[in-house]
């Protein structure tokens, strides 16, 4: 049923995911100039605004759109599990293009400190919805076979 707890956990996965497209995941800063990094590019006029942030977009969309389809598979359970594993999976690499390439390697290029911002804490609010709703999927599987061993 769509009212589970586990639909509950994917939904607001799909809400903090879907709020990636409006806060920043980080700038770079030093004394004179301020970089804005969000997920649809650098902000204008930045010596990174040639760096492409599309497969940021693409993992992200990816990560939305399966977890927004594996709400609705609730009468098909592993399959629920296996689309919300990697959906999770996409998430932790949606979590280490953002911290790691995107973060550390421009700040390391550019010369600039990065500073986190709102959005880049996100993704790991999502993570955390995702193991919850595998954590409840997998509770309802057992109660399951445990009502078939009863029969």
């Amino acid at each position: 049923m769509i009212q589970r707890i586990q639909s509950v956990y994917l939904f607001l996965a799909v809400v903090a995911l879907g709020l990636l497209f409006f806060f920043p995941l980080a700038n770079f800063s030093n004394n004179q100039d301020i970089i804005i990094f969000s997920i649809k590019g650098f902000s204008r006029f930045s010596p990174l605004e040639q760096t492409p942030t599309w497969p940021l977009l693409v993992v992200n969309a990816l990560s939305i759109g399966l977890t927004a389809v594996t709400i609705f598979l609730f009468k098909n359970r592993p399959l629920q599990i296996r689309l919300t594993r990697f959906a999770l999976m996409l998430n932790l690499g949606f979590i280490a293009l953002t911290y790691f390439v995107y973060g550390d390697h421009l700040a390391k290029e550019i010369k600039m400190p990065v500073n986190y911002e709102f959005g880049s804490f996100l993704p790991v609010i999502a993570l955390i919805f995702h193991v919850l709703a595998i954590y409840a999927i997998n509770k309802d599987e057992r109660l399951i076979k445990s009502i078939d061993r009863i029969r």
